[in-house]
């Protein structure tokens, strides 16, 4: 199949293994200062983003990584200068706290608002296109967003944990499983076989895949059967490998392995550079599977490929995107958007504006304000009992463009 012009990279079977033909930077690395944070009043909160861009003339589809639960965000910068040289920007980032699920939840739409409207960036950066990507807990907090951000066109999950000791189910800590069900997106799902001494069976990457497949998403499922959870870093903490052995395929492998299907998936199924219809999408997933088990002992299932909108159409809307409005021609992956849920409309019929407040002005609001605020936005809280979960609500579910 002969390469075309790229849009977010042209697909190029089995050469995604490499690096890709377009030269890339890092951008001056951005500190936000977000006021005092949620877990320590005396503490403040920052959030930093670096973003590595391709060389290129014109905004680029969108891609935020996001890491596993203590890990830095340096640690996956092979995966930023991998995809950007594929023509795509990418951004790290990190809080300089541990939040719960919820709150990270929200300074997350705020790595994506950055994304669109700071200067520094924005240039950069074609949101109409995103996609999130993420390791581990990054991989769930991805999905939270994917459910209530309309933005997002595709999901990268490495090596994905749910609920967990770390995080257990409860007020900010919600499973990302429903999430999946209730939105059908480009999911790619990539298991490590070897991961059961750090994450527990119902709440690993099975459980993504099959939430993913029972919500319609075409999902493109590979798991490493030599590799374990924490192989997918640039380098291996001491630390956090006392609790988890390595297997036999070396971390370079891996590594290799998860970059190349992520591009390949992105280009096929999320930014496609061609017509491709579903059924080629399938038969082009299945022999990039079959080389990459030439890398790696693998094993890999596709879901729902039908599901996927048919090649011209796709193409044409995404083409249609780079030049119209980015609100009213995105490119949508399905044609259908009748399983996708929206906040009811507030008493005038329109949709009220995200609410822009922080954690800490909001806990300064009444709790009738905070219930208002919510019915305003169509959502229940009936079953909130405390300010703080009133406030997490609103942050998880007022905060976001939807």
């Amino acid at each position: 199949m002969a390469a075309q012009q790229p849009i977010g990279g042209s697909y190029v079977p089995e050469s995604t293994r490499m690096q890709g033909p377009q030269p890339f930077r890092t951008l001056p690395v951005l500190n936000i200062q977000l006021g005092p944070s949620p877990s320590d009043p005396t503490t403040p909160l920052s959030l930093q983003m670096e973003v590595v861009i391709p060389q290129s003339s014109s905004p680029c589809p969108v891609v935020v990584f996001t890491p596993g639960f203590l890990l830095n965000s340096s640690l996956y910068r092979s995966y930023a200068a991998h995809l950007a040289s594929w023509g795509y920007t990418v951004v790290l980032w990190d809080l300089s706290d541990v939040l719960d699920d919820t709150l990270t939840c929200a300074y997350m739409k705020q790595v994506i608002d950055t994304c669109q409207r700071d200067p520094r960036v924005q240039q950069h950066c074609d949101i109409s296109r995103l996609l999130l990507m993420g390791h581990s807990r990054g991989a769930k907090l991805s999905c939270l967003i994917a459910e209530q951000d309309r933005r997002v066109q595709g999901l990268a999950l490495v090596d994905p944990v749910d609920n967990s000791s770390f995080g257990p189910r409860g007020v900010g800590y919600p499973s990302a499983l429903p999430a999946l069900r209730s939105r059908p997106l480009p999911v790619l799902v990539i298991g490590a076989a070897l991961n059961t001494d750090v994450v527990p069976p119902e709440a690993n990457w099975k459980q993504f895949r099959a939430a993913a497949a029972a919500g319609g998403s075409l999902v493109w499922e590979l798991v490493l059967k030599g590799s374990s959870h924490l192989q997918f870093l640039d380098k291996q903490l001491p630390l956090f490998a006392m609790f988890s052995n390595n297997g036999p395929t070396p971390d370079a492998i891996v590594r290799q392995v998860t970059q190349a299907s992520m591009v390949t998936f992105t280009q096929l199924a999320v930014c496609p550079a061609a017509a491709y219809t579903g059924s080629q999408i399938k038969g082009l997933l299945t022999l990039e599977s079959q080389a990459l088990s030439q890398l790696a002992p693998l094993d890999y299932a596709l879901h729902n490929v039908e599901r996927l909108q048919t090649a011209a159409a796709a193409y044409q809307a995404q083409t249609a995107s780079t030049t119209g409005s980015n609100s009213s021609s995105q490119y949508r992956p399905y044609a259908s958007s009748s399983s996708s849920k929206a906040s009811s409309p507030g008493p005038s019929g329109n949709r009220p504006k995200p609410v822009q407040a922080s954690y800490s002005q909001l806990m300064g609001m009444r709790v009738g304000e905070l219930k208002r605020l919510l019915q305003e936005h169509g959502v229940e809280s009936s079953d909130c009992f405390e300010k703080e979960e009133l406030v997490k609500r609103v942050l998880q579910r007022c905060t976001l463009a939807t």
